[in-house]
């Protein structure tokens, strides 16, 4: 799969690195060249049997707008693939962090605790159009 095609191909963008491969595609960290800002773009290809579980998602999720959630700026395709770009969110994932932890203070516990429940709280409260 060579999706520095797409890259080489947009004026936009300019590939910086490779952030993670999973079951649904990759994801690489771009720059783009007008506005000099990190942006990730998932590169979803289209012959996935989920590809339109991915796209309704992504079409929800560029309908949110929540400081932890991050946005989705658009979607692109080409004859193979969609790129999804989306907001670049630097650091590691809750996941990692709590892997490499050994203790978690009370305090840090409910600070992420609210953090997320406060983000439910938000998608609760959303109506639908």
């Amino acid at each position: 799969m060579n999706n520095n095609l797409f890259f080489s191909q947009s004026d936009k963008y300019e590939l910086v690195a490779t952030l993670g491969t999973g079951n649904f595609g990759t994801v690489y960290l771009v720059r783009h060249r007008i506005l000099e800002c990190l942006r990730a773009i998932k590169v979803i290809p289209k012959t996935q049997a989920h590809t339109d579980s991915q796209l309704s998602e992504a079409r929800l999720l560029k309908s949110l707008h929540h400081p932890g959630i991050p946005i989705i700026y658009e979607i692109e395709e080409d004859n193979d693939y969609y790129y999804l770009i989306e907001e670049y969110v630097e650091g590691e994932s809750l996941e990692a962090y709590l892997l490499n932890q050994t203790h978690i203070s009370q305090t840090i516990f409910y600070d992420f605790s609210l953090q997320i429940c406060e983000i439910f709280r938000y998608l609760h409260n959303i109506r639908p159009d």
